[in-house]
Formats: C-alpha cells, sequence, structure tokens
C-alpha cells in the first residue's frame, strides 16, 4: 500500500482491520487456523476480563440516580409487556 504525502502511516493504520487474516490458507493454518470467530471472542473475553473503566465522578452518579428516579416515577402508571 503507497502514502500519499497527505497521509500518514497512524491514519491508514486506523482504519484497516484488526480481526480479518488475509494470509494465505498454509500461513493461515501455521498460525492456528481461527475464524473471524474464534478472534473476535477470544479478543472480547480478554476485553472483559482486562477493562477497568474510571469510576463516574460523584455528582455524575447523583445526576443518573435522580434521571432514573423521575423516569421511575413517570413510568409508575405504565404496564409494559414482558
Amino acid at each position: 500500500m503507497t502514502v500519499s504525502p497527505t497521509q500518514s502511516e497512524s491514519e491508514i493504520m486506523s482504519w484497516l482491520p484488526k480481526f480479518f487474516n488475509r494470509n494465505n490458507p498454509d500461513t493461515w493454518i501455521q498460525d492456528g487456523g481461527k475464524t473471524y470467530g474464534e478472534v473476535v471472542a477470544e479478543k472480547t473475553t480478554e476485553i472483559l476480563a482486562t477493562h477497568r473503566p474510571e469510576p463516574l465522578p460523584e455528582e455524575i452518579g447523583r445526576q443518573i440516580d435522580e434521571i432514573s428516579r423521575r423516569a421511575e416515577e413517570a413510568l409508575s402508571d405504565k404496564h409494559f409487556a414482558t
């Protein structure tokens, strides 16, 4: 792939697919022969096991609680099918 003078390598890499394998079949098998679904499932498991989001500031938590309280109050007389 050639890079134009206005494109940086990081710009090019930002849109390249991360989970597709474009190797030939022999190399793919040598590298483990994982399907797209297997690769995505492994990455998902890794993210869920390791990602630790920063806690919300207390004020934001209070605002969310207030929004939830008002929604529950506004919907208390509504009946939803389950």
